[in-house]
């Protein structure tokens, strides 16, 4: 039997990994996702999903109808606008006000990303701590959440061990966590895209087109007013970030 990924109870209960509130908002109840793998310049990807039966069955009905829904409920009602089919013309005040409760955000970031994590190509890249951990309540040390908006509209995300990591001024190499402790999971939902990562130990680097970087949500929060957090597609959004100084496995 599955075993619930944030409590270790039986499992069983189907949990969307894109809620149908979400998949209604966005206007895509019939949007086929894509979820790749990356590996150094590969990507492979799964075939299409519909929204609509995207699912899986590692989470428990007290987890499922109890925390992890009263997350979507917050996402819902703070930053439902930006998951619309355009960007809101007000959308840095939604994020703003939504950042005022960063830490909501992040615990929503991680639910989503080990929901999609369970449901890829690989093993279970998110490690199980994790989740046992934000099914406490509690945040790993070391996490980070981004923002971007994507001029590209699409649903999809990108699941994986291993960094772009520049040591010293050698040009950048793939890598990945020696306890594979690692991850990062980006998740696209039309315009709006978020990155959610951890790399113990490496100081993250970004290489951003004309300047233009992620917006920082966690553990700090970066005012939306103050850069240019517009990307072109969701994989230019997965490229600029970087590690430094990071031992590889």
């Amino acid at each position: 039997m599955k075993t619930c990924v944030f409590c270790g109870k039986p499992g069983g209960n189907v949990e969307h990994i894109i809620a149908q509130w979400l998949i209604d908002r966005m206007k895509a109840r019939d949007y086929p996702i894509v979820v790749g793998l990356r590996r150094e310049d590969s990507l492979k990807t799964r075939p299409a999903h519909l929204l609509n039966r995207y699912t899986n069955k590692r989470v428990c009905e007290t987890c499922n109808n109890g925390w992890m829904s009263e997350l979507e409920a917050w996402f819902q009602r703070n930053l439902g606008p930006m998951v619309e089919p355009d960007w809101p013309r007000l959308g840095n005040e939604v994020l703003r006000h939504a950042l005022t409760e960063h830490r909501q955000l992040a615990k929503w970031a991680l639910k989503t990303a080990i929901m999609m994590d369970r449901n890829t190509l690989t093993g279970d890249v998110i490690d199980d701590d994790t989740g046992i951990e934000l099914g406490k309540g509690g945040l790993p040390e070391g996490l980070v959440i981004e923002i971007a908006n994507i001029a590209e509209s699409g649903v999809g995300g990108i699941v994986s061990h291993g960094f772009w990591v520049r040591n010293g001024g050698r040009p950048a190499q793939w890598r990945e966590h020696k306890d594979k402790k690692a991850f990062k999971v980006v998740i696209q939902l039309n315009h709006f895209a978020i990155r959610v990562f951890r790399a113990p130990g490496a100081h993250p680097a970004y290489t951003g087109p004309n300047g233009r970087l992620p917006l920082r949500c966690y553990p700090e929060v970066q005012d939306p007013y103050d850069g240019d957090f517009r990307f072109y597609d969701l994989f230019e959004f997965d490229r600029v970030l970087e590690l430094e100084t990071w031992q590889s496995a």
